[in-house]
């Protein structure tokens, strides 16, 4: 299918979220949770058979749309969390 397209390069990328909850159930009611929104590149599934040029700018633009999306949840999260008042602490991780 790769050579059907013309496609050399092939990322796996993936938005990647974790919600911590503090341990201790005293902290629970006190401390907010925190929620991490990263993209993350997967070196061993990702390949690339010719260094074409168009090819690698193609994947480094996925590469952005994840990094944009990540962003967007965390807006998102942020505004919610506002609206709602909720006990939602957003962390920041790029």
């Amino acid at each position: 299918m790769m050579k059907k397209y013309d496609f050399s390069t092939s990322i796996f990328m993936r938005i990647w979220s974790v919600l911590n909850i503090p341990k201790k159930k005293k902290d629970q009611y006190r401390k907010f949770e925190k929620v991490y929104f990263s993209p993350a590149f997967e070196r061993t599934t990702s390949f690339i058979i010719t260094y074409h040029t168009v090819q690698i700018a193609m994947q480094n633009f996925y590469l952005d749309i994840c990094e944009i999306c990540a962003k967007w949840a965390r807006q998102e999260l942020t505004s919610f969390q506002d609206s709602t008042k909720a006990m939602v602490h957003l962390q920041l991780c790029i």
